[in-house]
């Protein structure tokens, strides 16, 4: 099960980690774990055929707008 979802918005990832609080963090830092492993397993690919500055490129741009959304939510 995907938590955020693979297409979610920002705003429904930072909702699925607020809601999921309750349970004295446990799952929020569960979904946290999972994120960070997808963004490896992704950087690890990108890197592996040479497209890791490009991913990275595009990652900082994705990144501070979704920070904006998370903070707005």
């Amino acid at each position: 099960m995907d938590l955020a979802g693979s297409g979610a918005t920002a705003a429904g990832g930072a909702l699925a980690a607020f809601a999921l609080g309750f349970a004295f963090g446990v799952p929020t830092l569960l979904l946290l774990i999972y994120n960070m492993a997808m963004l490896g397993a992704m950087a690890w690919l990108f890197h592996s055929v040479g497209l890791l500055p490009e991913f990275l490129a595009w990652l900082s741009v994705h990144g501070t707008t979704e920070f904006g959304a998370i903070l707005l939510a």
